[in-house]
């Protein structure tokens, strides 16, 4: 498979399963669980998907691919009160893996305020990235990159462990973890480790309306 950022056929495998995906985001928001599949390659041009995986309200492990296949990529779900974005767990576990794309999805609810009245609109939206681990811009920056990455995980894993204890954590805790996240997230893109896995549309996230209702 080719080292380019997003192969074709992968990205354009993956989005074709959009359904799939979706179907994920049911169970998801049936169960108040993360949920998780693995993108698996067989052979040169086959491409299948492996078991769902049921979680925790926190986290889910991808599961193993079926044999003869490997592990290119997978799609984890958050619950209802999550968000489609990537965690530093979420990128940490894919650059353990080696995979070479990764997927978040989660079911968002917002007021979406009209002439006719205020309306409860939920949306499912999906996230994916490709991950180029070759990238020699990337290589050049690996220290800083896993620096950020690191201090990032140090936040998320305090901010976890409070809301474990059912704690509040500190404002500074959680400053932290967005500033160092946000600036891996900048640095991954900028150096092309990272990249949006484009639906061409939706610019690299699959969103689309599944319920309106009126608040009353």
């Amino acid at each position: 498979m080719s080292s380019e950022n997003c192969p074709g056929d992968l990205c354009d495998w993956v989005w074709g399963e959009v359904c799939m995906m979706e179907a994920l985001l049911v169970a998801t928001e049936l169960e108040k669980k993360e949920v998780a599949q693995t993108f698996c390659r067989k052979g040169e041009d086959v491409m299948e998907l492996s078991p769902t995986c049921l979680g925790t309200a926190c986290s889910v492990e991808p599961p193993a691919c079926p044999s003869g296949s490997k592990a290119v990529g997978d799609i984890h779900t958050h619950p209802p009160d999550g968000s489609a974005n990537f965690s530093p767990f979420d990128y940490n576990w894919s650059f353990r893996t080696g995979h070479d794309i990764h997927c978040v999805a989660s079911p968002t609810e917002a007021t979406q305020r009209t002439s006719e009245g205020d309306f409860a609109l939920k949306k499912y939206i999906i996230r994916c990235e490709s991950i180029n681990h070759d990238a020699p811009k990337a290589r050049e920056k690996k220290a800083e990159l896993d620096a950020l990455l690191s201090e990032a995980l140090h936040a998320a894993k305090g901010i976890r462990d409070k809301v474990a204890l059912g704690e509040e954590y500190p404002n500074e805790l959680y400053r932290t973890y967005r500033k160092t996240l946000n600036e891996f997230g900048e640095l991954g893109h900028s150096t092309g480790l990272l990249k949006d896995c484009r639906v061409p549309e939706f610019m690299g996230v699959w969103e689309r309306p599944v319920e309106r209702k009126r608040v009353k």
